[in-house]
């Protein structure tokens, strides 16, 4: 028709005109001169006129009570040098002639010209452009130069140069570059330059520098407020963003209380010259803490250089609904089959390329999730980096991520100056680990420093644990075989990889994740995640790097972790905590992923050589090559566990916590100094957070746990050695010690030891609980005890008095060491005398095969309770048999050496059976234990000292494995010459019908142990010799070795298998009346109030 050829003609004629237009566009722009570039951001100089609280009420300086705040150095860069985009023999983009006679036209894929650096002015692109990929050959470059400039394509790759800036040229203008694509547009896993960058070559952003990157805030912000005070004076401006942290526990899509603002201005203020005013746009929505204790965090979003994804097609499309319910409890959580669909931009730095440098730059709107390799910022397989200053990230941020922040992965270096810096910068609202500093597990020498994480998102069921539930439809889960998970276990489920879940250890996201502890970690921030600081237990490397095998990463030591914070935290599990070291996570052969949130056996044994524990050598750590983990300045506040560590070995140095469930949970060989636990501080934190009812325990109990119950420092109950050194305690109404009592599995030994011990503000009648109350009467209830060197922890005796505690379960006598004691709730305080001194070892009674019924038939490891039988009594020689010492079949017995007693009266009920034996044994080398066992006349007797059958003797030949390995001890004529031995004696006092013996400590091969009867050369004080562990002023007797064993054969008609009892023999010492009387009047159940 007329009026259809019309509207032809019409449209021919407009994009002739459009076409006209592009062509005089084209004709017309000229390269920007960069002579009137925006000023550098100024730092503030108005003085905020409104009204201040007094100064006293606002911190500065990020002061801490015990922790040292470290902040990073004040360098601004304020000149431009070496900027490419000044460089000579550049060609402009909006010129044709480089592209053949047209510029490249909107839609289209292209390559920059071969062997030619291309300059983008401001006027060289029309901005409604989105080209398709943009690539960039070797021997070319793209140059940005210092202009307002939109860079808009589905992606980019990168085989030769990038330039916007460079590390000496900080660009001040607006350049924004925004990538393209959809999820469903293609096959998943895309294309690395599908909606990324994809550097082979270089690339180098640099944008202006605003410092400090984030703060904290000086004084707290209130639900109202549209002015904040923060405890730095940056160069921010107005109209940027920013995000002020939660100062609550829990911290969920479901409920959180982080929020951003904008900018209006910052004042300076006359409180204090380090201290600046906010001004807000608008008023804030919530209450951010800021008290002396702890403060919210406060960190730019904004920078002048951006790097985005589309704002249609990067955003997850699974986003309803956000909260989930199960069962009737009212707790609400994210649901964790939503938010799975983001797509966002990406930058990826990959294996040959030869530099990676940014700053100053803001990512919005990327990652991918669960797709590998598609992070925001990532350094990808670069191998092994050989010279420095080639790849590194400063002051840049990253918020709305889909996947991750900045990962480095696959790239490790020989020494630290040639390794990769990240540093100064930040991340918010972000699904998966953010500072994901090691993927593999070889990445070492790398530096992470002064950086901002949170507000982030695991993925996967993190929530089951607390429910104590298994079944998932969306994921890939199974049982632990170890231990069923709740939300109070030390175990979790296993996860399995799969297209929901790429990487299962992200059910445990962290702002910063660390895989591979051989790096600088210092100056850090965590809020939020499902623990703010996590360090998984990596068997060995996985991924495309696990060709390597030769390096065990879960046993790296730590280079550095110092001045580091953690809270809003460990919420998800009681254990879960601000510093986590736990977990494990291992591949198969197909590349399939496994991991495990909770406690995970073989436990982290950090070493110096690599190579011990990876596959090549699956070895323990060698004495010679034991590291401890040291951990320096470590601040966490609003988590269930200040610091959990599953491992071995570590040192917790000036460490401090704030409003948390525990303050630390740690395994092993352990000195912690310097230690300032803040039960409750002033921070109002809201009850039940998520879980909308009166009737709180309707609740699921990770909601209500935190309020309900705290404790200062719990003592585990077996196979530890904790020193406690220079600690404080303050607003603690609930227990400050606890100990564990549950268990008749594991009990135990001479575990800990306090000195330096002080309190404020706290409730002196719970200073000390156990964590079970009778009944059941448990054996590591009976057994528990801890050493006070100074006499601190309970203000009974003078300071400086030796002070052990032990608890009351052992009955009336047994931790009574003389009548100075005090006997309070649930404890004998006893001082100690000269000679008096702590033993602890295993009294086998039972035959092997009863033995190993214990856990599955006997003595469980707390509820529900098996029986646990009892075969031996002791007593302490001069005290009557009315209240002794129960040795169940689980037979650790802990307990004083008397000195004025002199030793232990052991009575089988049964009758002392014809094999006896000790193993386990923690005795100090010049303490004299001195056992005495009823035996019938006429029993003869074969004593003797066993050691693992892999022992050398200290003499040719040297061999590798024996099947003796053993010290046969020699009768002699007097208790007295017993008492004077090394220990491999004995003597049988037919009057009094007792075997006489003295128990040592065996805990290396140089007691001289032979491989036939003619080696067995007397024991004398320089072959015996014990093992400590030593900081502080502190000593312990390391935990006895179950290998090495002192065995009684008897040999007697009337001892098959057991002699008879016998009730006629006498105590050693006793008279008819205890050597000391009854507990002096009034000490019998002490309540303990000062």
């Amino acid at each position: 028709s007329t009026q259809s050829t019309g509207s032809i003609g019409m449209i021919t004629t407009l994009l002739c005109l459009h076409l006209l237009f592009l062509t005089v566009a084209a004709q017309t722009c000229t390269r920007d001169i960069y002579t009137s570039l925006p000023p550098l951001p100024s730092f503030p100089s108005t003085a905020y006129s409104g009204a201040v609280s007094p100064a006293n009420q606002y911190t500065t300086n990020h002061w801490s009570q015990v922790a040292k705040m470290i902040r990073p150095t004040k360098q601004i860069v304020t000149t431009q040098t070496n900027c490419p985009h000044l460089a000579a023999n550049l060609v402009d983009w909006h010129n044709p002639s480089i592209w053949g006679g047209s510029v490249p036209a909107n839609r289209s894929s292209f390559s920059i010209p071969q062997n030619t650096s291309v300059l983008i002015s401001s006027c060289s692109i029309n901005k409604s452009f989105v080209f398709g990929l943009v690539t960039v050959p070797v021997g070319s470059s793209l140059i940005f130069g210092d202009a307002a400039i939109t860079f808009q394509a589905n992606g980019m790759n990168v085989l030769g140069t990038l330039a916007i800036g460079s590390p000496t040229c900080r660009l001040r203008n607006k350049i924004t570059i925004t990538l393209y694509g959809s999820r469903s547009a293609q096959p998943l896993p895309a294309a690395t330059t599908v909606k990324g960058i994809s550097v082979q070559g270089s690339i180098d952003v640099h944008g202006v520098e605003y410092f400090p990157t984030w703060t904290r805030l000086a004084i707290t912000a209130n639900a109202g407020d549209s002015v904040i005070f923060i405890q730095d004076c940056p160069n921010w401006q107005p109209n940027q963003t920013i995000v002020i942290t939660t100062t609550e526990l829990k911290d969920t899509r479901d409920w959180h209380r982080n929020e951003k603002a904008v900018i209006q201005k910052v004042y300076t203020t006359t409180i204090a010259s380090t201290v600046c005013a906010v001004a807000l746009t608008a008023p804030l929505q919530y209450r951010h803490y800021g008290g002396s204790e702890y403060q919210a965090e406060v960190a730019l979003l904004s920078r002048n250089i951006v790097i985005q994804g589309d704002a249609f097609n990067s955003e997850p499309t699974d986003t309803s609904p956000v909260a989930c319910t199960y069962g009737t409890s009212p707790s609400t959580y994210p649901c964790d089959n939503k938010f799975l669909t983001g797509f966002g931009a990406h930058v990826i730095v990959i294996g040959s390329a030869t530099a990676g440098r940014f700053s100053g730059l803001e990512l919005f709107r990327v990652g991918q999730t669960n797709q590998l390799a598609r992070y925001p910022l990532h350094f990808h397989l670069l191998g092994n980096i050989t010279s420095p200053n080639r790849f590194f990230i400063s002051d840049c941020s990253v918020h709305r991520s889909y996947f991750r922040c900045y990962t480095i992965h696959g790239s490790y270096a020989s020494s630290l100056a040639n390794g990769i810096t990240v540093t100064k910068s930040t991340g918010y609202d972000v699904i998966g680990h953010c500072f994901f500093a090691s993927e593999d597990g070889n990445e070492e020498n790398h530096s992470i420093t002064y950086n901002f994480a949170a507000y982030v998102h695991p993925i996967g069921p993190f929530w089951q644990t607390s429910y104590g539930i298994t079944d998932n439809s969306t994921f890939d889960v199974y049982k632990n075989p170890n231990g069923a998970q709740s939300f109070y276990s030390q175990y979790s489920d296993y996860m399995r990889s799969s297209a929901n879940f790429i990487r299962p250890d992200d059910v445990a996201s962290a702002p910063f994740y660390i895989t591979n502890g051989y790096n600088i970690i210092e100056g850090n921030a965590a809020s939020g995640g499902w623990t703010g600081f996590g360090f998984p237990n990596f068997p060995a490397i996985v991924g495309p790097s696990s060709s390597n095998t030769k390096v065990c990463p879960k046993n790296r030591p730590l280079m550095s972790f110092k001045g580091n914070t953690a809270h809003s935290t460990g919420y998800w599990q009681s254990h879960a905590a601000g510093v986590y070291l736990g977990g494990n996570l291992v591949a198969s052969p197909t590349g399939v992923q496994t991991f495990t949130a909770g406690r995970f056996l073989p436990a982290r044994d950090s070493c110096q050589d690599p190579i011990y524990g990876s596959p090549n050598n699956t070895k323990s750590c060698p004495t010679d090559q034991r590291i401890w983990l040291k951990f320096f300045d470590t601040k966490v506040f609003l988590s269930n566990v200040g610091l959990q560590s599953w491992g071995d070995r570590s040192e917790l140095i000036r460490f401090e916590v704030h409003d948390v469930q525990l303050s630390t949970n740690v395994f092993g060989q352990v000195w912690i100094d310097q230690m300032f636990v803040n039960c409750r501080s002033r921070n109002n934190v809201t009850k039940y957070q998520g879980c909308n009812t009166t009737q709180w325990w309707t609740c699921n109990p990770r909601d209500y746990t935190f309020w309900n119950g705290y404790h200062g420092f719990e003592f585990y109950d077996t196979a530890q050695s904790h020193i406690l050194t220079n600690c404080i305690f303050q607003n603690c109404q609930n227990s400050i010690w606890s100990y564990l009592t549950h268990s008749d599995q594991f009990t135990p030994g001479l575990m800990q030891a306090t000195k330096n011990i002080s309190y404020s503000q706290v409730n002196m009648s719970k200073i000390m609980e156990p964590s079970t109350k009778p009944p059941p009467n448990t054996v590591s209830g009976r057994a528990a005890n801890w050493l006070d060197v100074d006499g601190t922890v309970l203000p009974l005796f003078p300071v400086g008095t030796k002070v052990n505690i032990g608890s009351n379960w052992a009955g009336s006598e047994w931790w009574r060491y003389n009548n100075q004691c005090v006997d309070t709730q649930w404890n004998w305080i006893c001082p100690m005398k000269t000679g008096d001194d702590r033993v602890s070892l295993v009294l086998h009674w039972a035959s092997s095969a009863m033995e190993s019924g214990i856990g599955p038939t006997y003595c469980r490891n707390g509820a529900p309770y098996l029986p646990c039988p009892i075969g031996a009594y002791i007593t302490h020689f001069n005290r009557n048999e009315t209240n002794p010492y129960l040795v169940a079949l689980m037979a650790r017995v802990s307990g004083p050496l008397i000195a004025a007693s002199g030793g232990w009266f052991i009575r089988f009920p049964n009758g002392t059976p014809n094999v006896v034996k000790f193993t386990d044994m923690q005795i100090e080398h010049n303490s004299v234990l001195h056992v005495a066992i009823p035996y019938p006349t006429g029993t003869t007797f074969n004593i003797y000292a066993q050691a693992p059958t892999w022992c050398v003797p200290p003499n040719p030949p040297y061999q590798s494995w024996h099947p003796i390995c053993r010290h046969v001890y020699r009768p002699v004529a007097s208790i007295n010459q017993v008492r004077s031995s090394w220990g491999d004696t004995y003597f049988y006092d037919s009057s009094t019908q007792l075997l006489h013996i003295r128990i040592i400590s065996l805990d290396s091969f140089s007691y001289s142990f032979g491989t036939n009867a003619t080696y067995n050369p007397v024991w004398n004080s320089t072959t015996t010799w014990n093992t400590y562990f030593s900081r502080g002023g502190v000593s312990l007797l390391v935990t006895g070795s179950s290998f090495f064993s002192v065995v009684i054969n008897a040999t007697s008609a009337n001892c098959q298998p057991n002699c008879p009892p016998m009730p006629n023999v006498k105590v050693p010492g006793y008279n008819g009346s205890p050597l000391y009387g009854p507990p002096p009047p009034g000490a019998k159940r002490v309540a303990i109030d000062y």
